[in-house]
């Protein structure tokens, strides 16, 4: 039997370490579609998130590792979702939206069978990071169309909080980029300082707070992960415990903390909207409003929240 084309591993026992396979590097042509396709979902333009997950799927094509399909949950949704159209507010807006619902699922899946996650967020790193600099050279020519009217600027995308959560996802792939030994580090530190940039731009603080979400849940499992397996339950029993005394510390403060973070209570004005959308939900808790409907222009809930 021919064994040149199978995986190897390094190491002996629990220590072996699957050598990389051949196929889950994908091809040059691959990575671009990649950085395309994502580029488009970040992006805003007529039909950009169709191009974008219609890009992603193409370079999939014929590097699939292994059969893929849809889990059933999420058929369920979306099967869920496409019948909210029939008694949608909006019923062609909801239409779009499963379509595009669909779409991005489709990619999604593709891409996780066809590349190494951290190729994956390679990608990423780089497709959002264009999404910033554009972001920010459109802010410098066209700053008329390139902030909303809070002041916060959107550049290329639909809105400041768009744009926050793109930089912040930016900066997050390109840190786990700079920790790859086959890498320069340079290249990914200035990734990092122009999602930065772009996140502080966008003054979102909802994707800041993210972004410091996602690094804290990274070293946790990383701190969990490290060191001996005998203690690793009392270490995360340690950060639960912690967690949760950190939750019960800022509910106590709530106000103080929105304060400290430069929000009032309210969040712009969120909980108020919480309030009067709650009233509509118990109106129709089963069915709802029809996806994607309930925010689009010419929906009376968006009227009645504004």
């Amino acid at each position: 039997m021919n064994t040149s084309a199978m995986p190897t591993t390094a190491g002996r026992g629990r220590d072996a370490v699957p050598a990389p396979r051949p196929d889950d590097r994908g091809t040059p042509m691959t990575h671009l579609l990649y950085v395309a396709g994502i580029f488009c979902l970040a992006a805003w333009f007529p039909a950009s998130i169709q191009i974008g997950a219609l890009l992603i799927i193409v370079g999939s094509f014929g590097r699939l590792r292994r059969p893929v399909a849809i889990p059933w949950a999420v058929l369920i949704f979306i099967g869920w979702a496409l019948l909210s159209a029939a008694w949608s507010l909006l019923p062609q807006d909801t239409l779009d939206d499963v379509i595009k619902l669909l779409a991005v699922t489709v990619a999604g899946i593709f891409a996780a069978n066809t590349v190494r996650p951290i190729l994956l967020a390679r990608d990423a790193a780089l497709a959002l990071a264009i999404v910033c600099a554009a972001s920010l050279v459109a802010a410098v020519v066209s700053p008329g169309t390139s902030f909303d009217t809070s002041g916060a600027m959107r550049g290329i995308t639909p809105h400041g909080n768009s744009l926050g959560f793109n930089a912040a996802l930016a900066v997050l792939c390109a840190l786990f980029q700079i920790r790859r030994p086959d890498r320069r580090g340079a290249g990914w530190i200035a990734v990092v300082v122009l999602g930065g940039v772009a996140l502080g731009f966008s003054t979102s603080m909802t994707a800041l707070l993210g972004l410091v979400a996602g690094l804290a849940g990274a070293w946790m499992v990383w701190f969990v992960r490290t060191g001996p397996r005998e203690t690793a339950v009392y270490r995360a029993g340690g950060l639960l415990g912690a967690l949760g005394a950190a939750g019960l510390l800022a509910l106590g403060n709530f106000d103080r903390l929105t304060l400290l973070i430069g929000r009032d209570p309210t969040f712009t004005g969120r909980t108020q909207i919480w309030s009067l959308i709650l009233a509509l939900v118990s109106e129709r808790p089963l069915t709802g409003y029809g996806v994607g409907a309930p925010w689009r222009a010419g929906s009376p809930i968006r009227a009645y929240a504004e």
